[in-house]
């Protein structure tokens, strides 16, 4: 008998040393209020004054590149999500987002930056979506990125974005062959 209570003692107490380590590492418990599932926070714009177009101070959400031959046609893709906070004295923001690219083989090369100027009041919000094509002049490797900044006011305005840009190489199913 005596063995018996002697091996119930060590198993009750086993069983609470470990019950008492699994509350201690948190296991098996609750939390009392649930955290709510984190929004992306975007990346604050650079404030580039009277910039009409994006540049290299503009701010790059999201870049892309891609192997090309000559002759393929090319179809980019940016989405921008931008959202005032503070928009200083004038009331509104100007933000311009765009597409910058180029060839890995020819620094100069350039069609232009395609781009949507967007004005945003304090804590509103935009998606601009800007979508172009072009055939790649040469075989080389062509980078493309989503870049956006405040254009006005010259202080005091806080924005935030967030960006995706795609690229592929081809027609979409069912597009009309170009003659050329």
């Amino acid at each position: 008998m005596r063995s018996h209570r002697r091996h119930a003692f060590a198993l009750v107490l086993v069983l609470g040393i470990g019950a008492f380590l699994a509350q201690v590492a948190g296991v098996g418990t609750t939390s009392s209020s649930p955290t709510p599932a984190a929004k992306p926070a975007g990346t604050r714009l650079a404030t580039l004054p009277g910039a009409a177009v994006p540049d290299i101070g503009s701010t790059k959400l999201a870049a892309s590149s891609l192997q090309a031959h000559a002759g393929d046609v090319l179809r980019m893709r940016a989405v921008a999500k931008v959202a005032a906070g503070a928009v200083g004295r004038s009331g509104a923001a100007q933000v311009v987002c765009g597409i910058r690219y180029s060839r890995a083989g020819d620094a100069s090369w350039s069609l232009g930056d395609p781009y949507e100027t967007v004005v945003l009041k304090r804590g509103g919000h935009d998606t601009v979506t800007i979508e172009r094509s072009f055939d790649a002049p040469a075989s080389d490797t062509y980078r493309m990125s989503t870049a956006c900044h405040v254009a006005s006011p010259t202080n005091g305005a806080t924005v935030t974005a967030t960006g995706t840009m795609q690229v592929e190489a081809g027609l979409p199913a069912g597009a009309a062959t170009p003659i050329g």
